[in-house]
């Protein structure tokens, strides 16, 4: 069974605004009938059905889209659109991080193992004595530093279908100072993706019994 991915790509800072952008140029196509904007400080705009989405606040700015690519080649597109305007107009907003994120469902229905057994695996048995429960659903969160993206990775039993399956979000961060060019952060969703690729592959095959 294929993966799908909810990836995105998100700019944070201060005095974004709509206005800065022609969100018939972001995807590259018209966006769908249904939008919202909200004067000069909020916008939101689904493209092609809602695979893809741009939402613009005063503090941040998300692309964001789902299918089976992890940050998929015209969601990269879209966020350099995004850049152009940007770029030029830094004196007057404030850009302090990029932040690149993948969220992710593996199916128990192809796996040995529930979401729950998984994460089971990995937290200390000393946990449940700790918090003295009889049942504790293991959460994991981990950070940590590769080259130059800051990861914060959670693991856990998937609600909706009652810890059975397991949902993985992986953040990867890049702080952004006054010099820096936001096209170099950009360019590091290789990396991104790279990581991610075999991180995935490493959960798979441990939740098929390798």
């Amino acid at each position: 069974m294929e993966l799908i991915h909810t990836t995105s790509l998100v700019f944070v800072g201060g005095q974004f605004s709509p206005a800065m952008f022609d969100e018939r140029d972001v995807f590259n196509v018209r966006p769908d009938p249904d939008q919202v904007r909200i004067g000069q400080r909020i916008g939101q705009f689904t493209y092609l059905s809602g695979k893809y989405q741009l939402q613009v606040t005063s503090e941040r700015i998300e692309l964001m889209g789902t299918g089976p690519q992890i940050v998929s080649n015209e969601l990269v597109e879209a966020g350099q659109r995004i850049v152009q305007e940007i770029e030029p107009a830094r004196k007057a907003v404030q850009v302090s991080g990029l932040g690149m994120n993948c969220h992710t469902v593996f199916d128990q229905q192809v796996s040995s193992i529930t979401g729950k057994s998984f994460c089971s695996r990995l937290v200390s048995p000393n946990a449940n004595t700790l918090v003295r429960a009889s049942s504790v659903d293991p959460l994991l969160h981990l950070r940590f530093i590769e080259g130059a993206l800051t990861f914060s990775i959670r693991l856990e039993p998937q609600i909706n279908s009652r810890g059975q399956n397991l949902y993985v979000a992986v953040n990867g961060h890049q702080d952004v100072n006054s010099e820096e060019q936001l096209n170099t952060k950009l360019s590091r969703v290789d990396a991104f993706r790279a990581y991610i690729e075999a991180f995935h592959q490493r959960i798979t095959k441990t939740m098929k019994g390798g």
